[in-house]
């Protein structure tokens, strides 16, 4: 965003500091954000951790693909409430004590969205080893997991605010799992050595097509 570039451009040019709005706060509070966690990120070896999920056995991966996702939205809970309270802080008056509650603030969401991320990031994983497994099967459950939504989902009155929040669970479930498809293919492109017209390329993109396919389906039923 352009807040935390003109902060820094005016600071490097040594233009007279300017008294940041509580916007501003919030948005110079994200890029730190972003880039901290960015780096924590880059430190976990992402091979260690595909061999580490793909030498499990199937019923064990799948177990720990539902643990994922439970775990992502526990943190989507809980995270919500986490970066409210940061950001609330912007709207205070400075003091020493204001200043002290909003770095603590500030350590929470730092921890909060580097164990989101590694949850993400395990999901994303786990997705590919799915993927990539020559054993039918897994795929077969990964599938099967999308109707159980429909359970906790069809059999409840539903109004409009409840639609609301149905429907944007399901675009942050279908841009996740977009983003996990993306970096899926190009894994296997620059790992696999295939071309784009390689017949192992063409299977992993229909085995793609399914689950993405029956994710659409799941939340167009509901």
């Amino acid at each position: 965003t352009p807040f935390p570039v003109g902060a820094l451009a005016r600071a490097a040019l040594g233009g007279a500091p300017a008294r940041l709005t509580p916007f501003q706060y919030c948005e110079l509070l994200r890029g730190v954000l972003i880039v901290v966690v960015s780096a924590l990120v880059l430190t976990v070896d992402m091979s260690q951790a595909y061999h580490t999920v793909r030498n499990q056995a199937m019923i064990k991966l799948y177990v720990i693909f539902n643990m994922l996702e439970i775990f992502d939205k526990l943190c989507t809970s809980f995270g919500q409430d986490i970066l409210e309270a940061l950001y609330s802080g912007t709207l205070h008056n400075r003091s020493t004590s204001r200043s002290v509650r909003m770095l603590f603030d500030l350590v929470i969401a730092l921890v909060y969205l580097f164990l989101h991320t590694l949850v993400l990031f395990y999901h994303g994983v786990a997705l590919t080893c799915a993927v990539n497994s020559n054993n039918n099967v897994l795929i077969t459950l990964l599938i099967s997991n999308n109707f159980i939504e429909l359970k906790s989902n069809v059999f409840k009155r539903t109004d409009l605010a409840h639609l609301f929040q149905i429907s944007c669970s399901d675009m942050v479930e279908r841009f996740q799992l977009s983003i996990y498809i993306f970096f899926v293919v190009l894994q296997y492109i620059k790992v696999g050595g295939g071309g784009l017209g390689s017949e192992g390329l063409k299977d992993l993109l229909g085995s793609i097509l399914l689950i993405y396919g029956s994710e659409l389906v799941v939340d167009w039923i509901k």
